[in-house]
């Protein structure tokens, strides 16, 4: 069963909540949000469940927003999402073999990447005004790379990671 959201806006007061397999199942979710030409108030939230989720979030300008929540999968789980300018912020979960991919660009900026099992890859890039990332990866052969600013490739290692926690009051 190919679960299949599609939400194309085109600004003002803007929101989206898409909720997918989490009552019905299936083998693959995929979500794709589009909201542009100013963007006003942002906001988009997709929760996939079960196998093979993806969600594609793209945001342009004002307030943004973006959460993406993907679990209990036995296949890859795929999260890109796209803002470009004003206030950001991204959020992204994932439970099982995942690929996370944020790219920020301009203004305000945040993103935090949780990723709760192993094997898996966060990709963050943020280019310009306040960014902030945190990667928070459990368990075994997962990488996370994070550009700010002007672009230059930072692995975060272990140790990286510890002192982050601690900075952040968790470690």
């Amino acid at each position: 069963i190919l679960n299949l959201a599609l939400v194309h806006q085109l600004a003002s007061r803007t929101e989206s909540s898409i909720t997918q397999g989490a009552f019905t199942g299936g083998d693959a979710n995929l979500a794709q949000v589009v909201q542009q030409v100013g963007s006003d108030g942002s906001i988009s939230e997709v929760d996939q469940d079960y196998d093979q989720n993806e969600a594609y979030v793209t945001q342009s300008g004002l307030d943004n927003y973006s959460g993406v929540s993907q679990g209990y999968t036995g296949g890859l789980s795929v999260a890109e999402v796209d803002q470009s300018g004003d206030r950001n912020q991204s959020g992204v979960t994932q439970y099982a073999r995942d690929l996370a991919t944020v790219d920020q660009s301009g203004d305000d900026n945040l993103s935090i990447v949780r990723q709760l099992t192993t094997d898996e890859t966060a990709e963050i890039t943020q280019s310009g005004d306040g960014n902030y990332s945190l990667v928070q990866q459990a368990g075994q052969f997962n990488l996370a790379m994070v550009r700010q600013g002007r672009l230059s490739v930072s692995p975060v290692s272990e140790a990286e990671w510890a002192e982050i926690l601690e900075m952040a009051g968790e470690g």
